[in-house]
């Protein structure tokens, strides 16, 4: 990604801290949450696509 003219590496920056994970029901949303969360910290918050 790219901020500015110089590319975003994560060095400087503010610290992730929460994501939106968007899908279908039943796509595997809460388990993809889950792992992310075991393994990083950061929270997820979940939107659902409707078809």
């Amino acid at each position: 990604m790219m901020i500015g003219n110089k590319p975003n590496r994560g060095g400087g920056g503010v610290p992730l801290k929460r994501i939106a994970i968007i899908g279908s029901p039943e796509a595997g949303k809460s388990t993809f949450a889950r792992q992310l969360g075991d393994i990083t910290g950061i929270e997820a918050l979940f939107a659902f696509r409707q078809s």
